[in-house]
C-alpha cells in the first residue's frame, strides 16, 4: 500500500481555560435528569471520545480542529489542525478520529488515527476532486507531541458538499470506517453506489469508488484483512453494505451497532454483521423504498438480508450513539442504546434484550431542549452523560457540552 509521509510536529497541549460559561441555563423538559453546561462557545463540537488522559476529545467542525475538554473544569485545549499539503486545494477537513486500543500501554502502538476529506487539484480536468483518507499520527511521549503523519488508505470517494465518515476500532483491533452513499437527496436510486461491489480489477488498481454506502474493515496498516467476508465472491475492505448515511457506530464487546439516517423517514438502528446487505436504496427501514422507480434500481441488485432492530418513523436526524452498560449506575438506562437526535434535540433510549442483539421495548425520550444535539458520551463510571450541541442560530446553548446527571 502506497504511503505518503508528512513529518509534522504538533504541540500536544496549548490550553485555554474558560472562567465562565456564556449561557449557563439549560431549559430541558425532563423529570429524570439535572443539566449543567460544562463549556459553551465551542465551534460546533462533535465526535466526542473519552481520551486516555481522562479528558473528552472532540472535533470542532467549524474551526476544523481536534480539541480536548476537561470533564470537571471545562478547560479546553487545542490539539491538532490538519496541515495544508501542496497537492491539495485546501486544508483537509477532520471528520473522525480514534485512538489505538493499546495507546500508551508500552506495546509500541501509541497511535491516533484520523479520517479526513480533502480536495485534490486536477489541473488536467480543471476541477478539484474530493477524497477521503485514513492517516495515522504517532505520539512521542518524551516530547509530548504527535509526529509523522502517515497516510494508510487514500482516494476514498467523498461528498463535496457534505463530507462524512465515522472511524472506529473494533473489539478485534481492526479499523472500521462507515461511509455514506455520496448521493444527492433527489438522486436516491439511480446514482447510489450502496449496492455496487468492486471488481477484482478495482481492488488491484485501488479504485475505491464502490466503497460508498459501505462499512469497511481495515488492517491498521490500511490493507485488507485476510478474514474479511467475500461479497459476490470478491474480497475487499467491505465488511457490510447497503447504507444511506451512517451517522455513528459503536462496539460493545462483540456487538457492533450503527445508526443510519433515512431520507425524511425511517432512520435505522442496525447491528452490523460480516457480509450482510442492509438494503439501501431498495429498502427504507423495514419497507420498500417507494421513492425509487423500479426501473432505476441497479440490475441484479443483491437481495436484502438484514433488517434494522429499530426504526424511527419520522427522521430524528440521528447524530450520536452510545451503549449504556448493564452494570451502569443509572438503573433505568441499563443495557440500552442511546441516540441523540440532531433535528429533535432529544436523547432516545432503546432498551436491549439480555443477549444485546435485539431491541426490547419501546423507545423512550429524554432531555428535550431547544438545541441541536450532535454527539453523546457516557463517563467511565456511568454517572454522567455528556451531549454536544451545534452552533445553529435560535438554539439555546450554542457550541456547548451539557452534563446530565440523574436526579436524586
Amino acid at each position: 500500500m502506497k504511503r505518503k509521509i508528512l513529518a509534522i510536529l504538533i504541540s500536544f497541549y496549548v490550553s485555554i481555560a474558560y472562567s465562565a460559561v456564556k449561557n449557563p441555563t439549560v431549559n430541558i423538559v425532563d423529570e429524570h435528569f439535572n443539566a449543567k453546561v460544562l463549556i459553551d462557545d465551542l465551534h460546533s463540537p462533535t465526535n466526542m471520545v473519552w481520551g486516555y488522559d481522562g479528558n473528552i476529545w472532540l472535533i470542532e467542525k467549524q474551526s476544523n480542529q481536534l480539541s480536548t475538554v476537561n470533564p470537571e473544569t471545562g478547560e479546553r485545549s487545542f490539539i491538532y489542525t490538519p496541515p495544508l499539503i501542496s497537492t491539495e486545494a485546501k486544508r483537509p477537513i477532520l471528520l473522525s478520529f480514534v485512538f489505538h486500543p493499546d495507546f500508551l500501554k508500552n506495546k509500541q502502538s501509541d497511535y491516533l488515527y484520523l479520517y479526513q476529506s480533502y480536495n485534490e487539484i486536477n489541473e488536467d480536468q480543471g476541477v478539484n476532486q474530493t477524497w477521503g483518507k485514513i492517516s495515522r499520527l504517532t505520539y512521542d511521549n518524551s516530547t509530548k507531541q504527535f509526529i509523522n503523519e502517515i497516510t494508510l488508505l487514500d482516494k476514498i470517494p467523498s461528498n463535496v458538499d457534505r463530507p462524512s465518515g465515522i472511524l472506529r476500532f473494533g473489539s478485534d483491533q481492526k479499523l472500521y470506517l462507515a461511509l455514506d452513499d455520496n448521493n444527492e437527496p433527489n438522486q436516491q436510486c439511480e446514482k447510489t453506489m450502496a449496492q455496487k461491489i468492486p471488481s477484482v480489477n478495482d481492488i488491484v488498481t485501488q479504485d475505491f469508488s464502490a466503497y460508498q454506502g459501505k462499512v469497511l474493515r481495515i488492517n491498521t496498516d490500511g490493507t485488507i484483512p485476510e478474514d474479511n467476508p467475500r461479497i459476490a465472491n470478491i474480497k475487499s475492505h467491505i465488511f457490510a453494505y447497503g447504507f444511506h448515511f451512517p451517522k455513528d457506530m459503536i462496539f460493545s464487546g462483540d456487538h457492533f451497532f450503527s445508526v443510519d439516517q433515512g431520507t425524511k423517514i425511517s432512520d435505522e438502528l442496525n447491528i452490523i454483521e460480516a457480509g450482510k446487505n442492509y438494503g439501501w436504496p431498495n429498502l427504507l427501514g423495514n419497507a420498500e423504498n417507494t421513492n425509487c422507480d423500479a426501473g432505476l434500481i441497479l440490475e441484479n441488485m443483491p437481495k436484502q438480508t438484514q433488517l434494522p432492530i429499530k426504526t424511527f418513523s419520522d427522521t430524528i436526524e440521528p447524530s450520536g450513539l452510545a451503549y449504556y452498560p448493564k452494570n451502569g449506575t443509572i438503573p433505568f438506562l441499563q443495557n440500552s442504546i442511546l441516540i441523540t437526535g440532531y433535528k429533535t434535540g432529544t436523547l432516545y433510549q432503546i432498551p436491549l434484550n439480555e443477549e444485546v442483539n435485539q431491541a426490547n421495548g419501546n423507545t423512550i425520550a429524554y432531555v428535550y431542549s431547544n438545541n441541536h444535539y450532535q454527539s453523546v458520551l457516557i463517563s467511565p463510571d456511568g454517572k454522567n452523560i455528556y451531549i454536544a450541541t451545534d452552533n445553529t442560530k435560535n438554539s439555546d446553548n450554542l457550541g456547548a457540552i451539557i452534563t446530565f446527571t440523574q436526579k436524586p
